[in-house]
């Protein structure tokens, strides 16, 4: 469960790494406790009278507190404090009860070592700080005290221990951070064209699919618009590509600036552009196209001394129950933007289901 086998939100891996963590604690806890009280039933391990009935109260409450957690990671804050305090308590009575074991402050080792961990370096910090504190208060009233020696010996290496795992734990807890900003930057260059910014074709072809999905599901309609520059090679050719890769820019900005907030834009390749309208039918997908168009015919771009003008052709379509992937609706709007050329392009043209593409506005 600790080291693999898991699949986490790769938004939030170090958390689902420490929530497994916890719960991986919970459940050797619970499985440790049940079996030290068996061995005391059984008479093979005697945990004393005080100590074994702090020790059933360990094992319940280790218990409820993985059920607890169970399917609900937001209780993962208040599970876990109330782990470690129950855990330093049964550490403690081990320490106070059990004084023929030389070995049970080896414990609170264990303890820090996993507060740190799941945590983090403040808790972890503060509990080997506490667990110092009561050693040496602690030592003054034992009925069989530690040696001066093993006193200086085991707070001499929890300090060191504790100062190893602080250091530890900031150190990967900064590079966790730098991890997922790279991460994010590298998703968001994945998803987005580098000249223009905004989404590109895998990108707007996977969230398109799953607006598609969701439509379908609630019966809601939703349009798609097939966006092309009219002679654009022209302009590559008369201006050069530095020109060329302007007016993608502009335009991009233009359609993205008289869109709505819910509209998903991409560009698919070149000079081609794809808009996705959720809950817009056909008669407002047409609306909005030709918004555009006018907004993008009265852009004014210039380059040098030139000014360079700019119209696009746009096909409309919308969903239909036959529509089995986001491609055929694509299809439909490309086919209608092409007619939108043939008509004499700077257009919008909506797509007729009855097989023939009828001229829009």
């Amino acid at each position: 469960m600790v080291i693999g086998g898991i699949e986490c939100d790769a938004t939030d891996e170090y958390f689902q790494f420490r929530l497994r963590l916890l719960q991986v604690s919970l459940i050797v806890a619970t499985l440790f406790s049940g079996a030290l009280v068996l061995a005391h039933w059984s008479g093979v391990n005697d945990q004393g009278h005080t100590h074994f009935i702090n020790l059933q109260v360990f094992f319940v409450a280790d218990l409820l507190l993985a059920i607890s957690l169970w399917r609900h990671q937001e209780r993962f804050a208040v599970v876990a404090a109330i782990f470690f305090a129950v855990w330093f308590l049964i550490n403690l009575s081990a320490l106070c009860f059990l004084v023929n074991n030389e070995f049970r402050s080896i414990w609170f080792f264990v303890q820090i070592t996993v507060t740190y961990i799941i945590l983090g370096p403040s808790a972890g910090t503060s509990t080997a700080i506490i667990t110092l504190l009561t050693l040496i208060v602690a030592n003054r009233y034992l009925p069989a005290p530690f040696s001066s020696n093993a006193m200086v010996t085991m707070l001499f290496s929890f300090c060191a221990s504790s100062t190893f795992l602080h250091s530890y734990t900031q150190r990967f807890l900064a590079f966790q951070s730098r991890l997922t900003e790279a991460n994010a930057r590298l998703r968001d260059m994945s998803c987005h064209d580098p000249l223009t910014g905004i989404w590109n074709a895998r990108a707007f072809n996977e969230t398109s699919e799953h607006v598609m999905r969701e439509a379908q599901r609630y019966g809601t309609p939703f349009s798609v618009l097939f966006i092309d520059l009219d002679h654009f090679k022209s302009v590559n050719d008369h201006y050069g590509h530095e020109a060329g890769d302007m007016v993608l820019q502009e335009v991009a900005a233009c359609l993205e600036k008289n869109s709505r907030e819910s509209d998903l834009l991409g560009r698919i390749g070149g000079e081609e552009f794809l808009m996705l309208l959720p809950r817009t039918d056909l008669a407002g997908a047409v609306l909005l196209a030709e918004k555009l168009r006018l907004s993008i015919e009265a852009l004014t771009l210039s380059f040098g001394k030139s000014l360079i003008p700019v119209t696009v052709s746009i096909g409309v379509a919308r969903n239909q129950p036959d529509h089995k992937s986001i491609a055929d609706i694509k299809r439909q709007a490309d086919q209608a933007m092409y007619l939108a050329k043939q008509g004499g392009r700077n257009r919008v043209t909506a797509f007729d289901h009855h097989d023939v593409p009828a001229a829009g506005v």
